[in-house]
């Protein structure tokens, strides 16, 4: 498990990521993003091995359509207590062991996206 703070950015993109990718057996990440308010497509493309992503900051209001691209082995996704207003349609797609979701405490308002069957 590891707990990663990235203050003072207001997005969250691949290239923000890159300081954690050679930590290939990383399953677990508590994500602290307290400035940031959008979170860019392939953000985390080189996390395949991630089972459980915890996204915190408060502020985060958008994920791009393919934000959770590459988490291939999530199981466990808490977006909550943040200020997300709209899920993408396609946001969901390749996360095919996605069994535990929490979008509580957001701000939704509507979505467009299908949770993987």
């Amino acid at each position: 498990m590891l707990s990663f703070a990235m203050g003072g950015i207001d997005r969250v993109t691949a290239n923000t990521m890159r300081v954690l990718n050679g930590l290939k057996d990383l399953e677990t990440l508590l994500l602290l993003i307290p400035d940031a308010t959008t979170i860019e497509d392939d953000s985390f493309k080189n996390f395949s091995n991630v089972h459980r992503l915890k996204v915190m900051g408060g502020f985060l209001e958008t994920l791009q359509t393919k934000a959770l691209s590459g988490l291939s082995s999530l199981n466990n996704l808490d977006l909550s207590r943040n200020s997300i207003s709209i899920l993408p349609q396609g946001m969901f797609d390749g996360l095919r062991s996605l069994d535990g979701l929490d979008l509580s405490h957001n701000q939704l308002q509507s979505s467009q996206a299908r949770l993987p069957e």
